[in-house]
């Protein structure tokens, strides 16, 4: 996460984390800094209108729980579900070197179950915004399963 701009980010915030219980961040804002730093880390290789379209739904409020270790993946259960991960290459909010790290550590807690890895080019939402490539993968993940 070192490549993230947390602090740009951070522009939209709204009130005060502490006393709400949650990061509040106000998508709505005309603040032209805090909307470049939203497009640059979810949607940079979107039109202004796509991601000004996209952010309109966006809920404000994100939980601070982020769990216990009781809450993680268990080798036992998890294990045997088949999984995919769709690598993003140029998601900026969450850097491909994160995703590859999710990957290796997940294939490492199961490893007789490894994930099934898809690439796709682009943003955090672009494949929301083009849905075609991610379509197609579904598409091949739905053919294997009825095989």
């Amino acid at each position: 996460m070192a490549t993230v701009d947390v602090g740009s980010l951070g522009t939209a915030a709204a009130g005060n984390p502490a006393e709400l219980g949650l990061l509040r961040v106000n998508f709505r804002t005309a603040d032209p800094n805090a909307l470049a730093a939203l497009k640059a880390a979810f949607l940079a290789d979107g039109t202004d209108e796509e991601f000004l379209t996209f952010l309109n739904t966006f809920q404000p409020d994100e939980n601070l729980d982020v769990g216990t270790s009781a809450d993680r993946a268990q080798a036992a259960t998890w294990g045997r579900v088949p999984k995919t991960y769709v690598r993003l290459t140029d998601d900026a909010s969450l850097p491909i070197a994160l995703q590859d790290r999710l990957i290796r550590e997940g294939n490492a807690l199961t490893p007789g179950n490894p994930f099934d890895v898809r690439t796709l080019g682009g943003s955090h939402l672009k494949w929301l915004v083009d849905p075609a490539p991610a379509a197609r993968v579904l598409g091949e993940l739905a053919a294997l399963t009825c095989r």
